[in-house]
């Protein structure tokens, strides 16, 4: 699950760099036209017109939207989905912290930690231009150190999952590069993508196989734990 939110904000964040000089900011819609595709919201304390999507969105009076703000004018992109997803995100660590006790809130914790290596080493690595692949092996590492002893406790069953673990990664990282180089990927296969390319200088045949590490993460770390904890004398 940690692996996952964090892969998750990291694919997120890279359209958004993609977008140029645009903002985005949380308004809510005061008023409908959809014969004329436009919308009254009200955000920074002020009354602005902003555009619908060409479908209406479904949006209704009264919703809280996302808007995307670029040379003067306001788009309405999406329903604000943020209260939802922290309440979610609450009833996951209740559960956690309910069944699992100790163990689960040290998870919780290991899921935070893991996270803040993604946000605050690997994106901004990244986003200014440093090699995605590079970046992610690194952060792996940090998210391994921080999850299995956090969650697992510092002994020679753990230190022998985070080996089988890295070891593990470096034959997926091996074979992922191999097939990539025998099938000819280039990663430009959408609009985004080539201005990612052209744009943010990003190496997207890295970032691919960054993604891949990175979503192998948790279910190797869950097997070498198992295979460690089922093998101890």
């Amino acid at each position: 699950m940690r692996f996952l939110v964090a892969l998750l904000f990291v694919l997120g964040f890279f359209p958004a760099l993609a977008q140029g000089a645009g903002e985005y900011l949380l308004g809510r819609i005061l008023a409908l036209d959809l014969e004329k595709g436009v919308a009254r919201v009200g955000v920074q304390g002020e009354v602005r017109e902003a555009l619908l999507p060409t479908d209406g969105g479904g949006f209704r009076e009264g919703m809280r939207v996302v808007l995307y703000r670029e040379g003067g004018r306001l788009y309405v992109t999406e329903p604000d989905r943020m209260p939802g997803l922290l309440a979610l995100l609450g009833l996951f660590a209740l559960v956690a912290a309910l069944l699992g006790r100790a163990k689960g809130v040290r998870g919780l914790l290991g899921t935070l930690l893991s996270l803040l290596v993604v946000v605050y080493l690997v994106v901004p690595r990244v986003a200014s231009g440093g090699n995605p692949l590079v970046y992610a092996l690194l952060g792996s590492l940090g998210v391994l150190l921080f999850t299995v002893y956090l969650v697992h406790g510092v002994n020679r069953k753990t230190t022998a999952a985070l080996l089988g673990t890295l070891g593990a990664v470096a034959f997926v990282l091996l074979l992922s590069a191999l097939f990539v180089r025998a099938m000819g990927f280039t990663g430009l296969a959408s609009e985004e993508a080539l201005l990612l390319r052209q744009w943010g200088g990003v190496d997207l045949l890295a970032l691919f196989l960054a993604g891949v590490v990175v979503g192998a993460l948790g279910a190797l770390t869950d097997v070498s734990v198992t295979q460690a904890a089922v093998s101890r004398p």
